[in-house]
């Protein structure tokens, strides 16, 4: 009863499956923000493997076996992919490094001048990159998803800050002391 709860192409696995690329997409994602060189890899394998491990024991577990008998049976041609797969990956890491560069700038830009030492470099981001190389396909769909949108959004802000600016004047005033000046 529950060994076929996964099986591909059932509703419960298509829910699986957008389950598990969210948890995927947080687990990198999150981490773009940091200062800190997490990457969020570690966490993102973790998902990957217990996501066979669920699959294997209530889904199919003929779909894995025969996965593994295609990787010994076509070592070459497997091998073949994973260099394309990590090629993408590396043409994608580029773009990607260019719009975390342009994101951590205007961040930094925000709160004025920055020190040297700010500047994000790649000897300093390794783990961020190799996750980026290595689950592109889904840090590709986010950025593709959420960057139109937070600029929609900022746009949004921004053209709106007069009003919310006059709003919040019009609810303190009467309540707070004008500056003195020195």
């Amino acid at each position: 009863m529950w060994t076929d709860f996964l099986i591909f192409g059932g509703v419960a696995f298509w829910i699986f499956a957008a389950i598990v690329a969210a948890f995927l997409i947080f687990a990198m994602e999150s981490t773009t923000d940091s200062r800190e060189d997490t990457g969020g890899g570690f966490a993102a394998t973790i998902i990957v493997v217990l996501t066979l491990v669920l699959y294997y024991f209530f889904g199919s577990n003929e779909h894995i076996n025969s996965l593994f008998k295609f990787i010994f049976n076509q070592f070459w041609l497997f091998f073949g992919f994973t260099v394309l797969y990590l090629a993408v990956g590396v043409v994608w890491s580029f773009f990607k490094w260019f719009f975390f560069l342009r994101q951590r700038r205007d961040y930094l830009q925000l709160y004025g001048k920055f020190k040297q030492d700010e500047i994000p470099l790649a000897k300093n981001n390794k783990n961020r990159i190799s996750t980026w190389i290595t689950f592109w396909p889904f840090s590709g769909l986010w950025t593709l998803i959420n960057d139109p949108i937070r600029k929609a959004v900022s746009f949004i802000v921004d053209s709106f800050s007069g009003w919310y600016d006059r709003m919040s004047k019009s609810a303190f005033e009467g309540y707070v002391k004008p500056k003195e000046n020195k």
